[in-house]
This record gives structure tokens, sequence and C-alpha cells, in this order.
């Protein structure tokens, strides 16, 4: 309801107001997951559209997390690609082991990746990308930015971690009510993510209430092209 205060707060009668949803439920991402990302040993977390500030910390729960999973595989999706080169120097300083998603495309077939850091240095994969995650970490929520979009993961069925800040998606609240995903803190996020990986059953639960969730709020663009229906026939006559 927090766009339809504003709209009325700019003057618009409240009975000539309809809250339909969001469009963004009814964008769903590719079905085909890139073939380089079956190359990937799990489990996979994926931190999708990432800023700076975010990655440092992903990168020290990895270090963590290997101890106890050492064929952990973390994907880093960084939001703007002028950022890729900057994030591949920061793991390297970290003396981590990396590889970049373009080289292995190069890299196919046979080849197999174990315990290590992708890159995701490719524009417009990482929806379908989330397809092979054990667990998805929304990017842009651990900094006050606003978050990015959790519902490409959310539409493939995973559990969802996401910072304090995800005030660019309102909707996120309902996510959490629900148990479809996890609101927590840089401080946190290390033992969050163990939890998960941890529990193939507490994984599957979330990650089918995201999943359900999703499938609830699909539909606001047929619903939003009956009210223009509607609208058009009462004023026509």
């Amino acid at each position: 309801m927090v766009y339809a205060e504003r709209i009325k707060e700019l003057g618009a009668a409240e009975d000539k107001i309809r809250v339909l949803g969001s469009f963004k439920f009814d964008t769903a991402p590719s079905l085909n997951v890139p073939e380089w990302a079956k190359l990937l040993s799990h489990p996979v977390i994926i931190a999708g559209s990432t800023h700076r500030g975010e990655e440092d910390l992903l990168v020290s729960s990895y270090i963590e997390l290997e101890k106890d999973f050492p064929d952990l595989t973390l994907i880093i999706a960084p939001r703007h690609p002028e950022r890729f080169k900057e994030v591949e120097e920061l793991v390297k300083k970290k003396g981590l082991e990396y590889i970049k998603c373009s080289e292995l495309t190069s890299k196919l077939p046979g080849f197999r990746a174990s315990g290590l850091i992708v890159i995701l240095d490719a524009v417009g994969e990482l929806a379908s990308v989330y397809g092979v995650s054990d667990v998805a970490v929304i990017g842009g929520s651990f900094i006050e930015h606003g978050g990015q979009n959790l519902l490409e993961s959310a539409f493939w069925a995973k559990p969802i971690i996401c910072g304090p800040h995800m005030e660019n998606f309102p909707f996120a609240k309902e996510f959490y009510e629900r148990g479809a995903a996890i609101e927590t803190d840089s401080s946190a996020l290390y033992v969050k993510l163990k939890e998960l990986l941890q529990s193939a059953e507490k994984r599957e639960a979330m990650g089918n209430k995201a999943k359900d969730l999703y499938n609830e709020k699909a539909g606001a663009v047929e619903r939003a092209m009956k009210e223009i229906e509607r609208f058009l026939r009462d004023e026509a006559g």
C-alpha cells in the first residue's frame, strides 16, 4: 500500500486508486541455466547484484564456511559491470582460489569447478544462474542502497537472505513474515548461511514458501489490463 498512499498524497481521489500488485512478479527469468553454472560443486551460494562493501563481507563469510563445507562455491555477481575487475582484485588479495564465469565457459566440456569463488562477469545471466544455487543472498541490502530484486531467486524456489536495507522492495516484508526469506545484518550473515547450509530440509521449506508467494502475487499485468479495459468501456459509454 506504500505506492497507493504516495499517489493519494499527490492529490488522487481514493476511489480512483487500484492496488493490483507488482509487475515484477510477472517477469520470469529464462529457464535455460548457462552450461558453465552446471560445472559448479555444491553447495552453491549466490550473491546477486552486490555493491561495494558487500563483497568483502561475503568473502569473509565464505572463508569461515569453507572450513565446514570444503566443496562450497560462492558466486559473486556485482551489480555494475565496471566493478568486475575491482571484485576480482579483492578476491585475489585474499589469496583465494577463484575463476570468472567467462573463463569457465572456455573450459567446457568436462571441467569441474570445486570449492572456489566464481565472479559472474557476464551481463544478463544472473536471473538464470539462481537456478543452480542452494542459497541466495540479495545484494544492495547490506548497505544503505535499498536492496536488489529478490524475485528471481523466489521464482527458482531458493531460500533467500536479505540485509536490513530492502526499502526499494516493500513486499520483502511479506517474505519475512511468511518464512520465505530471512532478514539479517552483517554480523549475523555467516551464522544464517551456516544454518541453511546445514539443513537441506530447511532450505527446501523456505524455497517452497518463496515460490508459493511468488505464484500468489503473479498476475498483476493481467489485472491491470482488465482495469484499463473496464475504464475504456465506461468512458465509451
